[in-house]
């Protein structure tokens, strides 16, 4: 299944990037991504996916920080979970 959640995302990004389509990444949809990732332990990929989300100008939500800084926390990754919450 995450292997789909990456076409879709990796799609999705393509699409984006052709004029005229209306193929747009919302927080929602990150939310979704970044939830799934998380919740398959992989999660170098969530807290990369962060920093593209604010490249693009998109607003992170506090789902979307919970979900992350949960994952890390689960993940062992104390120290990197307190950075993040340091960042709101």
């Amino acid at each position: 299944m995450l292997d789909e959640v990456v076409y879709l995302f990796e799609e999705m990004h393509f699409k984006s990037m052709i004029p005229d389509t209306r193929i747009q990444a919302d927080v929602i949809t990150y939310n979704s991504f970044i939830n799934a990732f998380c919740k398959s332990h992989q999660i170098g990929k969530p807290t990369a996916l962060l920093k593209k989300i604010k490249d693009h100008g998109i607003q992170a939500n506090v789902y979307m920080y919970s979900v992350l800084v949960d994952g890390l926390c689960r993940d062992g990754r104390h120290k990197d979970a307190q950075k993040i919450f340091k960042d709101l």
